[in-house]
């Protein structure tokens, strides 16, 4: 048992808008038969941790769990990703023998700061001590070795990112001390940002005058999270699985924290206004609205090109989870009308967000795979955003539809993340390929 959380406690977050209710907490984390089809705790969990490219991330399952977290996970195939590939004896007698023999050479192989080994369904179900295996094996190898129990059983993708980040606050942070510190010093807190968009983060948090000192969910190295603690602001972006973890360092550090958003202009905005309020500096507030003003000029000039192109277009959205709602209001900046997002199977805070940006303007669906056609034909949709499992539809009705399966690598965050989305859209728009692929065969009637 963990002596910083336990996996009861994480179910009942004390900071989720739904917290209290029951009923609502059982949908928004407990899963149910065949939920695990979209995503599970193993993924949320080795997608929150696989970047990290100075530790050594072992799955201790067989090797269809492997592969599944993999494909599924933002991050490219590395060296430092291991499977034990239990086959049916070891479920039957155990693995840890095996894992102990891998442990040996994965130490020798890549000599790695930390190795995470990710608990699957079956390895819990062995029901082996893990955690003894691997202080064990710490002792021996002089290198830190850290259980992560996100059996995908236990809940979604969400849910395996808050054990996770949980998982960091027990065994890594407050290990070192950082070279130097400053009182400007912040953490930035994120699920599954890509690279692209954790720069644009601390590029922007930067520019008003703060210090990025550790990034969670996306980063090369594990070393700064060791020392996350002398933070001075724990900064969520859109990271709500994240708040146990910061709770947390609130409660042991004194480390205060903010959720924001840096979807759109004005959330972008916004979210530099919070952030800097909560030092109560003049010059560091002053120098915040300077650059606010300064970028929103600027991009209110960039727009201008797109007017006449996207000006009133008719957009359907049907993504799951935070991508429900985040493209709306970048969409509004660029004078677009979102006509209904999907809300099935997200979190009751991402449903909530997206009730607010489209409430009495737009629609939302409960069952997007029986009401998208209808509703682009009968509202003369122009674009479709959707992923790879709901492109028929965009097919069916010939319009012009954005897989975001493969603009998910692109940086559409922050103020240029809006001009490119806006290019991204004019060029889906305009682009012959749909007029052709959708016009009839000259042997059709």
């Amino acid at each position: 048992m963990s002596r910083f959380f336990s996996i009861k406690e994480l179910y009942n977050e004390s900071s989720c808008s739904h917290s209290g209710d029951k009923e609502k907490k059982n949908i928004c984390e407990r899963l149910h038969p065949g939920a695990t089809i979209s995503d599970c705790a193993l993924e949320g969990a080795f997608k929150f941790l696989s970047s990290y490219e100075d530790c050594a991330h072992l799955i201790y399952s067989s090797s269809t769990c492997f592969t599944t977290s993999i494909e599924k996970s933002s991050q490219q195939k590395r060296s430092n990703y291991f499977c034990s590939n239990l086959d049916l004896n070891d479920i039957i007698f155990g693995g840890a023998s095996k894992l102990m023999l891998q442990l040996d050479r994965i130490a020798n192989l890549c000599q790695p700061k930390v190795i995470f080994i990710y608990i699957t369904c079956v390895t819990s179900l062995i029901g082996e001590d893990v955690n003894a295996i691997a202080q064990q094996k710490q002792q021996e190898l002089g290198i830190l070795i850290v259980p992560i129990l996100a059996a995908g059983f236990l809940g979604a993708e969400n849910f395996g990112a808050r054990i996770a980040s949980m998982t960091l606050c027990e065994h890594l942070i407050g290990r070192k001390e950082p070279k130097e510190i400053t009182p400007y010093d912040v953490n930035l807190l994120s699920c599954d940002a890509s690279f692209e968009e954790m720069k644009t983060y601390c590029d922007l948090i930067e520019s008003i005058g703060l210090r990025v000192l550790t990034t969670f969910g996306s980063g090369d190295s594990v070393e700064p999270i060791m020392y996350a603690h002398k933070a001075k602001l724990n900064i969520l972006i859109s990271a709500k699985p994240l708040a146990t973890l910061a709770r947390k360092m609130e409660e042991i550090w004194g480390i205060p924290w903010v959720n924001v958003s840096f979807f759109g202009k004005y959330s972008t905005s916004d979210a530099l206004r919070t952030i800097a309020e909560v030092f109560n500096d003049g010059k560091l507030s002053r120098n915040t609205q300077n650059v606010i003003v300064s970028e929103e000029k600027k991009l209110k000039e960039q727009l201008e090109i797109f007017k006449d192109s996207l000006h009133e277009k008719k957009v359907l959205i049907n993504l799951q989870g935070m991508l429900s709602w985040a493209y709306i209001p970048i969409l509004r900046d660029l004078d677009m009308h979102v006509v209904a997002t999907s809300i099935e199977n997200i979190t009751e805070d991402d449903k909530e967000k997206a009730v607010g940006f489209l409430f009495g303007k737009g629609m939302f669906m409960y069952e997007p795979e029986n009401e998208q056609s209808n509703l682009i034909e009968e509202e003369k949709i122009h674009l479709l955003i959707t992923n790879s499992d709901n492109i028929y539809a965009a097919v069916q009705t010939k319009i012009p539809f954005i897989n975001m399966d493969k603009e998910k690598e692109k940086n559409y965050v922050g103020y240029r993340g809006i001009l490119k989305f806006a290019h991204m859209i004019e060029s889906t728009l305009k682009n012959p390929v749909f007029k052709i692929v959708y016009r009839e065969a000259p042997w059709v009637e």
